[in-house]
């Protein structure tokens, strides 16, 4: 899959519900633009604006998905389709490691006595 995701120009998630959203963001990072099922991950924090631009598009019925392709067919690429796509690069550091144990150390460190994780303090002690 990773050898055709950067040959492909859309990736289309039919899934409800979802057990494996891992395709999502990567699909985002290679710049593909993302029709995806509008239910759990995709819904709640994938296919979503960033800093107010489109990530992708949610459809859930046979005519929504349709309508999203004709509108994503009818897109021009320069004005339309390449700043969804670099909008979608953009979004996935929202998945990556550093956040990820950023926000679960925010959610849980107050009930186990744990101290905030934050990469540039420790990248800050260790130089």
């Amino acid at each position: 899959m990773n050898d055709y995701q950067f040959l492909a120009h859309l990736y289309i998630h039919f899934s409800y519900p979802s057990p494996l959203l891992l395709p999502l963001p990567r699909t985002q990072a290679a710049g593909l633009v993302t029709v995806a099922h509008n239910s759990g991950g995709p819904k709640a924090d994938i296919v979503v604006p960033f800093q107010g631009a489109p990530t992708g598009i949610l459809a859930a019925t046979e005519e929504e998905y349709a309508q999203a392709f004709a509108r994503i067919f009818a897109m021009n690429e320069t004005k339309e389709l390449t700043p969804f796509r670099i909008s979608a690069r953009a979004s996935i550091d929202r998945f990556s490691d550093e956040v990820f144990l950023r926000e679960i150390s925010r959610l849980i460190g107050p009930f186990l006595g744990l101290k905030i994780f934050d990469r540039r303090e420790s990248c800050a002690a260790e130089n």
